[in-house]
Formats: structure tokens, sequence, C-alpha cells
């Protein structure tokens, strides 16, 4: 069985389909991938404000499509370096990773939504969500947004 995952090329997500063949159909500006498989991964939209204030608190999301497949794992980075991670066969199955600038609220965040608080300076920066499929395959999307925090410091 067969299926279609149309993306269009201005899109900032990032898909990434093993075996595709990608068809570009006149002047719609549309890709279709033909996907052999029985699934396709794709991340519907990322939340991350773009500004934030000081020492609050703020929620970002990430939502996604398994088509069906199963969740090997959703993680969130800052600048590159992973902060959180929810993997379904874990238990408990999320875990926060230490890193300066970020406080999870564990009791908030699931696999679709992470609670940040206290907020500071250092926790400007670029946020990742990456959602990962079970094996065989791994298939993983990812994207990314800019948050900056603003304020006056109380010292």
């Amino acid at each position: 069985m067969s299926r279609l995952c149309p993306w269009s090329l201005n899109d900032t997500s990032m898909y990434l389909v093993p075996q595709c063949h990608v068809y570009v159909p006149g002047p719609s500006m549309t890709r279709l991938c033909l996907v052999t498989a029985s699934s396709c991964l794709q991340l519907l939209d990322i939340r991350v404000p773009q500004f934030a204030e000081l020492y609050d608190s703020v929620t970002l999301s990430c939502e996604f499509d398994l088509a069906g497949g199963k969740l090997y794992s959703v993680k969130w980075y800052k600048d590159d370096f992973e902060f959180f991670r929810y993997i379904p066969d874990n238990n408990p199955p999320w875990s926060a990773l230490p890193l300066p600038g970020i406080h999870v609220e564990l009791s908030l965040s699931n696999m679709t939504t992470l609670r940040l608080t206290k907020l500071s300076f250092a926790s400007t920066g670029s946020y990742r969500c990456e959602v990962s499929m079970e094996a065989p395959k791994f298939d993983t999307v990812m994207d990314s947004r800019n948050m900056t925090v603003r304020g006056e410091s109380h010292t």
C-alpha cells in the first residue's frame, strides 16, 4: 500500500522519508512523496514563543502525526543540547537533563507539550523538537524556533 505525504517547498519543517520518489506537479510548487511503507511521519507544528519575559514560564509544543507508526521518542534541544526526552516505553516515560537556563515542570510536560519555568537570560536560544519512530527505520522529523528572554534583572 502506498501513501502520499505532501509538503510545501516553502515549509521550513524537515521531513526525512526513506526511499521516496519526488514529483513536482506544475506551478503548484507542491512536492508529493510516494512512500511504499505503511506510514509517513510528519511534524505538523512546533510552537515556541518568539519572546518571553524574565522569570516567567512558557509552554512549548510539538504536534506530529505518526500515521499509524509507533513512537520511539520525542526529544527537545536548546542550542543543540538535549534537555528533555519522552520515550513511551520507559518508566517513567519522561526525563529532564540538566542545562543552564532550563527548568522543566515535569508534571505539566508530556509527549507533545513542554512547560519551562523560571526563565532566565540563559533560556534564550534555539529550541528544536525531534520526533523519531520505532525500529527498524527510526524515521525522524525535526524543526526549531528561536526564543528570546527579555526583561530587567532583580539584582
